[in-house]
């Protein structure tokens, strides 16, 4: 079972004392919700800094359940999970696997995917101090692909779930580097023209954002200074 899931908190450190406020999982496959529930923090009276984002107060937990209740459910979750998929999907796992009230096991051989660093991979903008593409924030990625948030505000867990799946999935259909990690799935080596695919994704949607007529077919790589190397009228595979 793949499973998407994502964790709203009274801050960012499980292992210093910070607690889950709501957790939501949602199968990736069929998009049924496995488990979704507003969590009363065991130790944690008040979170301002967190409340200003996630909006969830004190006295919107007062009457739930610590997560103590909920501990068995979820493990069983992840028991049967061959995969998952988050937005910066560690600190999730951190706050379900080093938190002193969570204690959940992840099993070894589940593959973790996370949305932001490959969307940051396809789409980001260069960051030369920190040798990586630039991470893109998930209201923004949904935005750029027009994720419709009506059903679900941002920064409400299951809200969040859904905008992460909807990233994805464009993202997994329509980038050439997943089409070629996918075409080549006996493990041949597709870094470089991964690579290739990459920047000409990011340097399309550049041109898109400039609003100029680009033809998304035709661009395959590009040289080391950003401009078309191969145009064709398909791609080579």
């Amino acid at each position: 079972m793949r499973i998407c899931l994502d964790t709203e908190t009274t801050g960012l450190d499980p292992a210093g004392g910070d607690e889950i406020l709501q957790l939501s999982i949602v199968d990736a496959d069929t998009k049924q919700v496995l488990f979704d529930k507003l969590i009363q923090p065991k130790y944690k009276m008040e979170w301002e800094a967190a409340q200003s984002v996630n909006h969830i107060s004190p006295e919107m937990v007062a009457s739930c359940y610590t997560f103590e209740e909920y501990r068995d459910k979820v493990q069983r979750i992840m028991d049967q999970a061959e995969e998952i998929i988050g937005y910066n999907t560690q600190f999730d796992l951190d706050f379900l696997t080093d938190s002193p009230c969570t204690g959940i096991k992840i099993p070894s051989y589940c593959k973790i995917v996370d949305v932001m660093q490959e969307y940051a991979n396809c789409y980001g903008v260069w960051n030369a101090a920190h040798h990586r593409y630039r991470w893109i924030k998930l209201v923004e990625a949904a935005e750029q692909i027009g994720f419709d948030w009506d059903q679900y505000p941002a920064h409400n867990s299951l809200g969040d779930v859904f905008a992460t799946l909807a990233v994805y999935e464009d993202m997994r259909d329509t980038n050439l580097y997943y089409i070629v990690q996918t075409f080549y799935s006996d493990g041949t080596n597709v870094k470089g023209i991964s690579e290739h695919i990459a920047h000409a994704k990011r340097m399309l949607y550049q041109m898109e954002q400039r609003r100029e007529d680009v033809d998304r077919s035709q661009i395959v790589a590009v040289r080391q200074d950003g401009t078309p190397e191969l145009v064709v009228q398909h791609p080579p595979f």
